[in-house]
């Protein structure tokens, strides 16, 4: 059995929560703020127990962390734990959005300049044929 962290409470880190809790791992759900009381399962599911807590207690108690915050505070999110994640193996499934005056959420490019990113975050691209010249999100040249 893993233990597994999930930053992010909305409906993309409690779905991954109840699917690996199913598949037999101890997760625990980072909440913004401690939780005051647990949220009661859905009548009829076999879900096991879901651990709560604060992002930065899920983060430093756990083996895995997987990030499901928007994507738009991941950065600065992630940058705030740093110290709790070294060391972790971090799945992030945040999605760049923002809001938008047309609705969907998704920014045209991406907004945060390379220089931005925490140097442990700097790494060269892995694949031939891309490079992050002045943004973390650039596309194939």
């Amino acid at each position: 059995m893993t233990s597994i962290g999930i930053l992010g409470t909305g409906r993309v880190g409690s779905g991954l929560a109840r699917a690996l809790a199913t598949a037999g791992h101890q997760i625990t759900l980072g909440h913004r703020q401690p939780p005051q009381e647990t949220a009661a399962d859905e009548p009829g599911t076999t879900v096991p127990a879901i651990h709560h807590a604060d992002q930065r207690t899920t983060a430093a108690t756990t083996e895995i962390v997987i990030n499901a915050t928007p994507g738009d505070t991941a950065l600065e999110r992630l940058s705030a734990l740093h110290t709790e994640l070294a060391g972790k193996i971090l799945i992030d499934v945040s999605t760049a959005t923002r809001h938008t005056s047309d609705g969907t959420g998704f920014p045209p490019t991406c907004a945060i300049p390379a220089a931005a990113w925490p140097s442990s975050f700097r790494r060269p691209c892995p694949r031939p044929g891309w490079s992050r010249p002045s943004t973390p999100c650039s596309s194939p040249s």
